[in-house]
């Protein structure tokens, strides 16, 4: 992480480095730990000249979370801190993104600007191209359609960002292909360096549109008590506020959170989460957004209409229910950490169509992984070799394939840090590096099973007569305590 903010200063313009002559920090009672912010902070600014603020505070986070005291921390987490639907709280100024124009339809095509929001001096956000035009999807296992389609895409729309009579191209952060049977969607998210200014306008361009998207930002208060927004669970350091309200659609939910450096140490919000995330608590509750859902007043589960996390640390949902439904309770599941453990453990390889019983236990901090059996299976797969059609289309070619099958358990020995999940790799030979995938899993009880698959290509695995191969085990991953019940009423 130290290497992106690194490499951020080095590669930011001259220009967007001195929009900024003075970096001014917040008054702290420990003036020890001031002192040395500052110091660092100067000695980062000599490298990369100057910096936005916002990235200023992310290096000072990352830098001295060794040795801030827990007051320094939470107030540097106040100052820069993003609240779902409010803004990033800033000094004393938080910025709204106000949209003027946030959808584009031509034909068969759709072009929206949503989830945005302003951190520092950036503008984050997603900018969705979907085409509902006669297509036909071939759902095969590494295709390739999806980076084809979307590079075919991204090259037809081209994305364009217009303010104070300038225009330059949009930096995305990430992009990604949606596909399905007369449906093709491109995802981009935004990672764009904004001037701030209440009541400025700013406009994308989209080629082939002669509307642009448009916005302006927001000038409101910034908010002293993060608590007063909603109510405020705390557990293991942990805090998830949520608020809810009416709306034409429905009861909405906004929830964020600020994590603990535990928690940290995992994706929370705003990414993909393993089904494992959630499982235990959710797998039993009617209509389970991936991470939450509501139980109204009268003990019944409302049914989920829509549901985005944020960028940062939150999101909102919005349930199928009336202002009669509440008082209610907005659950979200117990939060992940992980460990920076690592085992590695020889593997017996059984001769083709055999299975046999192992009783291998590898010991973590949390608790036991637990190698039960081996089985060796040869078929007919995918061969991670790739080839062209005749249509220009990138296809995955299947072959003789052997497989490596190993059983496991994961029995946690805590019940306030309950280990679920563990990562598999080939630590050896020409695989090195290959993850095992998980084809099965069950739970029972506090106990998961995993059925962990390798595979390997029949005529080489074949020719080097391998007897046994050497697994890494790493990165256990455990849920912290248990999920959050947080009660929410209509104002």
């Amino acid at each position: 992480m130290n290497k992106n903010v690194n490499d951020f200063l080095d590669n930011i313009t001259q220009q967007e480095l001195e929009q900024w002559e003075e970096i001014p920090l917040i008054t702290m009672e420990d003036s020890i730990t001031q002192k040395r912010i500052q110091k660092m902070v100067k000695k980062k600014l000599k490298k990369g000249h100057k910096n936005t603020v916002a990235m200023t505070a992310t290096a000072c986070l990352m830098l001295f979370a060794v040795f801030l005291s827990e007051p320094v921390r939470a107030e540097l987490e106040r100052i820069f801190h993003f609240i779902p639907n409010i803004g990033v709280v800033e000094s004393d100024v938080v910025y709204e993104v106000e949209m003027i124009c946030g959808k584009l339809q031509k034909d068969n095509v759709t072009v929206e600007l949503k989830d945005c929001y302003v951190k520092g001096d950036f503008l984050l956000g997603t900018i969705s191209i979907t085409d509902t035009s006669p297509y036909i999807h071939k759902e095969e296992m590494f295709s390739g359609e999806n980076m084809t389609i979307g590079k075919q895409m991204g090259e037809k729309y081209t994305i364009t960002w217009y303010h104070n009579g300038e225009q330059r191209e949009l930096f995305f952060i990430k992009s990604g292909a949606n596909l399905r049977d007369n449906f093709k969607q491109i995802e981009k998210e935004l990672h764009q360096i904004i001037e701030k200014s209440e009541n400025d306008y700013y406009e994308i361009g989209v080629n082939g549109f002669e509307q642009k998207l448009s916005f302006r930002l927001k000038e409101t208060k910034a908010i002293s008590d993060l608590k007063g927004i909603g109510n405020t669970i705390t557990q293991y350091d942990t805090s998830i506020t949520a608020k809810a309200e009416m709306t034409e659609k429905g009861a909405k939910i906004d929830y964020y959170a600020i994590c603990s450096e535990e928690a940290k140490t995992i994706q929370q919000f705003g990414g993909y989460r393993s089904y494992f995330d959630y499982m235990l608590y959710f797998e039993t509750i009617p209509n389970a957004y991936y991470n939450c859902y509501l139980k109204t007043k009268s003990g019944n589960f409302a049914k989920i209409i829509t549901a985005k996390s944020f960028i940062e640390n939150g999101g909102e949902v919005i349930f199928d229910a009336t202002k009669e439904d509440f008082p209610a309770t907005f659950y979200y599941t117990a939060l992940s950490a992980k460990t920076d453990e690592c085992e590695f453990v020889e593997i017996p390889v059984p001769e083709i169509g055999q299975t046999i019983p192992l009783d291998i236990c590898i010991p973590f901090q949390y608790g036991t992984v637990k190698i039960l059996s081996a089985n060796h299976i040869q078929t007919i797969d995918y061969t991670g070799v790739y080839k062209v059609d005749e249509y220009g289309r990138n296809y995955a070619e299947k072959g003789s394939i052997d497989k490596l099958v190993l059983t496991v358990n994961i029995e946690p020995n805590q019940k306030e840090r309950v280990l679920y999940h563990i990562r598999t790799k080939i630590a050896q030979g020409d695989y090195y590096g290959a993850y095992g995938s998980a084809i099965d899993t069950t739970q029972q009880n506090d106990i998961f099973g995993k059925t962990i698959s390798f595979s390997f290509l029949s005529e080489e695995f074949q020719n080097e007569n391998i007897k046994s191969i050497l697994l890494q085990f790493d990165e256990p991953t455990y849920w912290i305590g248990k999920e959050y019940a947080i009660p929410v009423a209509i104002e």
